[in-house]
């Protein structure tokens, strides 16, 4: 039950709080949150609550403000998601290795980003009986297919 959901760490800037961010995830019935040192986090903490994906899936998000957290701590930190009905818990740990941003620093821009996420999204459907027609609307198109040249 939890291959499919992917759960990933967010911060739009450096000042910004990190998101705990999952997806594809099924019943709604489940939590996000974070601890340190095992323990659930209360404080700087705020949770949103879990919304619909166009698959019939949910999302759902959890932020932690950095103002609370001092950089040597970070590691003492986890984001864990637990699914109703399953033992197992999906834990990522703040890393500022593991964190997404649009600031490109690590690498990773956001085109890289959203490439990335449509195709862990395309690959979540991969069981699921959709026509051919149907399922080439969930894949992203591959890099030797076509695009519009830059010519100036």
């Amino acid at each position: 039950l939890l291959k499919n959901i992917y759960v990933s760490l967010l911060q739009k800037s450096p000042s910004s709080p990190v998101t705990c961010h999952a997806t594809g995830f099924y019943p709604n019935t489940a939590t996000l949150f974070w601890r340190r040192d095992g323990e659930e986090l209360h404080e700087g903490v705020e949770h949103g609550e879990a919304l619909p994906n166009p698959d019939g899936t949910f999302q759902m998000s959890s932020e932690l403000r950095l103002s609370s957290v001092s950089p040597e701590d970070w590691g003492r930190h986890d984001c864990v998601f637990q699914l109703s009905g399953v033992e197992e818990d999906l834990v990522t740990r703040l890393d500022p290795e593991k964190i997404v941003s649009n600031r490109g620093e690590s690498g990773i821009t956001k085109t890289d980003w959203c490439r990335s996420a449509a195709h862990l999204y395309s690959r979540s459907f991969s069981d699921l009986p959709f026509s051919s027609q149907q399922r080439s609307l969930l894949t992203p198109p591959s890099s030797s297919s076509s695009s519009p040249s830059s010519s100036s």
